[in-house]
């Protein structure tokens, strides 16, 4: 049942009509349409007819097409909702539509003509290329095309735009003539829409429509999604709170092949506006729900749209002239670089020879090294509002998060604790970093704690009581580092467990090499984890750590077990020692295809310090590789904190201007405990002695902190050479003093 009706009177007449030739030339309606129906009464006539869908008209047959001795041509249907269909039209029926799509254009612009408009859609005969193929060199061509066509209008798939303005945004290209792009096919939010035109230097139009019938709604001069009333009448069904349903459409257009009360799968709000001066005299203005927008393949060098699953699957059945009756619907998921599978809905007349003509024909486009299985369900993938979906890139099932809009990229979303109420008498820190173990079993040249190596740690007894009482307070988010190597400690992952059960993030700052089961449970159970992976190759890496070649390989597959072991929860990340001697482009990429290979969330680009004052400044090459470093990553689907390399975050360290206040100490944002059970407010203060507000070995930490008010008023720390304004520390005082809820890429301070 629809739960409202959109359409005009011109609309009534047309269906009446349409209702007539029917009765008289279609087998299928004139069944429906008996001389006892009142023709002439729209709303009787309407509700006698039968609602039906795309499977519903295949299933028809011939008996579904008119009667009509008049040229047909026939197109193919984009295959969003299903498998790929025949729909034929009338040339007279074309010739109708195209001249309703034209009159919306120039109601936009006047000059807008058939002579300077052009569609960028499927494969044109004199080129070479094809529109939807979004390889780098393929789109540069593209453009270059678009500015020889000296085009004024552009037709083109939202997706297909955005990569294009993505592309010559890089390539800084200008186009003088384009000053309209119109977009079709599906749903594009304001911030890719924003981004296409700034590139172009010109305005877009959105259209909505399908391949069976056409536009249905086209953008007014003043924005608004007019629905052309004098052709369709729309239902809505089930509408929810907001305002949308199920849009249901019936078009008085189609009479060789109608669409009445056909159900598009589609979510619309619809609203009347009798108010905008535009001159259009369609009253119904159609609000769209995602629903329909592409996405395109990940982890290869030519990003690929995913309407090459639509040809895949037409190629496959060619050998049986499209018989519509071997698949019912169909979907693909890319489950690792060169994996896919096909979820497929098999019709009664499905054979098995089809997988591989499947197989072949996905190696051919995609890549030779793609590997293909099946699965074989009563329905297909369907995004979060019911409608089917064509393609989903998922590396790691459900728990896979798209890193943004472009890229369907991996990011899981931590959020910084700013929005905490924090006042100068806040008993507790946000985040707790606590040193168990001045004990490691590595010898890294670089570590800014080789210092500490001795056998002190915090006692077994005085740890226990610590993680109690952490339990039992308002921390947020505790940390295990150091020092020493934080896993060595005897009863970390009794620890870990009971700080997650309480509630508490915690997080860990790792070499890897030692993890047995009962660790890798705790592990499980944690907000983040940090690899100190440092370089692609076991050679480089003894260099750096001192330890055997073979502890590299030891720590990947540790890394593995942690990452076959993840839920959605814990964020994994590597560290990559970026200043090392020798490093270039290619140690880059290798490092990150590496990260990507052990399926690691993040690359977390660490710079080489001999103490904590000094840094290696040599950072050119950074300077001009960050972007393909960055964008590399994305195609591998890693995320970087590599912007920071050339950000002030890694400039030198500087003096605090006298007087000027430490937000850190003063709200208490930070906390730190040493492997000697010293409490300091600041990591990079932990040596000194001024600033130490007890030790957790003589006193509970309630004890310590409840002390804390009366020991910062003695601290100066207003010249403290360790502190950078820039600092991480620095940034997490300054979000919390906005009062907003930001993001950082480091989860060493980002908390879920």
């Amino acid at each position: 049942m629809a739960d409202m009706i959109y359409c005009n009177e011109n609309a009534h007449r047309r269906f009446n009509a349409l209702i007539d030739y029917l009765g008289k030339n279609n087998k299928f309606y004139s069944k429906y349409i008996t001389n006892t129906c009142a023709q002439n009464d729209f709303s009787l006539v309407y509700s006698s007819l039968p609602y039906v869908d795309k499977n519903f008209i295949k299933s028809i047959g011939s008996d579904y097409f008119s009667c009509e001795d008049s040229e047909t041509c026939w197109e193919y249907t984009s295959g969003s909702s299903g498998i790929p269909f025949k729909c034929y039209k009338l040339r007279s029926e074309r010739n109708v539509l195209s001249l309703y799509i034209w009159d919306c254009r120039r109601k936009i612009d006047e000059n807008v003509t058939p002579r300077n408009f052009l569609e960028l859609l499927g494969k044109r005969a004199d080129k070479s290329f094809d529109f939807s193929d979004l390889s780098h060199d393929n789109v540069v061509e593209i453009l270059k095309y678009i500015n020889d066509s000296c085009a004024r209008w552009l037709c083109l798939s939202p997706t297909m735009a955005y990569y294009y303005a993505v592309v010559a945004s890089e390539l800084n290209m200008q186009f003088i003539n384009i000053k309209y792009l119109e977009l079709q096919g599906e749903y594009i939010d304001l911030e890719r829409r924003k981004f296409i035109e700034k590139v172009f230097g010109a305005k877009t139009v959105l259209q909505y429509g399908m391949r069976e019938t056409w536009t249905i709604a086209y953008e007014c001069p003043h924005g608004h999604l007019r629905l052309i009333s004098d052709l369709y009448q729309v239902e809505l069904h089930d509408i929810d709170e907001a305002g949308f349903g199920e849009v249901v459409l019936s078009s008085n257009v189609n009479k060789y092949m109608p669409f009445i009360k056909y159900q598009t799968g589609d979510i619309a709000k619809i609203s009347v506006d009798r108010s905008c001066n535009c001159g259009n005299k369609n009253p119904y203005v159609i609000e769209m729900r995602e629903g329909r927008k592409a996405n395109c393949i990940t982890g290869h060098d030519n990003l690929i749209a995913d309407i090459v699953f639509k040809r895949i699957i037409r190629k496959s059945l060619k050998p049986y002239n499209y018989d519509a009756a071997k698949i019912k619907a169909f979907s693909v998921l890319q489950t690792a670089n060169n994996e896919f599978v096909f979820f497929i809905v098999p019709g009664q007349t499905y054979c098995k020879e089809i997988e591989k003509l499947i197989k072949t024909n996905t190696q051919k486009i995609i890549g030779k090294n793609v590997m293909v299985t099946f699965n074989y369900k009563d329905k297909v993938l369907i995004n979060e509002n019911g409608k089917q979906m064509l393609f989903r890139c998922d590396f790691e099932g459900e728990k896979m998060k798209k890193y943004n809009k472009l890229f369907n990229r991996t990011s899981k979303r931590y959020r910084i604790y700013s929005h905490l109420p924090r006042t100068d008498g806040a008993k507790y820190p946000i985040t707790l970093e606590i040193f168990p173990t001045n004990k490691c079993n590595s010898s890294c040249s670089f570590c800014a704690y080789s210092n500490l190596r001795n056998k002190e740690e915090i006692p077994n007894e005085v740890f226990e009581r610590l993680v109690e009482d952490i339990s039992n307070s308002e921390i947020k988010s505790v940390s295990f580092a150091g020092g020493g190597e934080p896993l060595i400690y005897k009863n970390l992952h009794s620890a870990i467990n009971k700080l997650a059960e309480s509630g508490i993030d915690v997080g860990i700052i790792t070499n890897g090499l030692k993890i047995d089961q009962d660790m890798l449970k705790a592990i499980n159970k944690c907000s983040w984890i940090r690899f100190s992976l440092l370089s692609p190759n076991p050679k480089e890496f003894h260099t750096l750590t001192g330890t055997p070649e073979n502890n590299h390989r030891i720590i990947c597959d540790n890394i593995k077990k942690v990452t076959s072991n993840n839920n959605d929860r814990l964020y994994v990340s590597a560290s990559y020692m970026s200043n090392a001697p020798g490093d270039n482009l290619e140690r880059v990429k290798s490092f990150i295809k590496l990260v990507a290979s052990l399926k690691l969330d993040q690359i977390f680009f660490k710079r080489l310090v001999s103490d904590f004052v000094k840094t290696d400044d040599a950072f050119e090459f950074y300077n001009e590789n960050v972007k393909d470093i960055i964008e590399f990553a994305r195609q591998n689907r890693i995320v970087t904190n590599a912007e920071k390399l050339i950000s002030k975050e890694f400039s030198e360290y500087k003096t605090r201007a006298k007087n000027e206040p430490c937000e850190i100490l003063r709200l208490n944002l930070i906390g730190l405990i040493n492997a000697s059970g010293d409490y300091f407010p600041c990591l990079y203060q932990y040596v000194n002695a001024g600033l130490k507000y007890g030790n957790i070995k003589e006193d509970s930490l309630n004890s310590i902190l409840e002390r804390r008010a009366d020991v910062i008023k003695e601290i100066e720390c207003n010249s403290c050479e360790f502190c950078r304004h820039w600092s991480l520390r620095t940034e997490l005082a300054k979000y919390h003093k906005s009062g907003e809820i930001l993001q950082c890429n480091d989860p060493h301070y980002n908390f879920v």
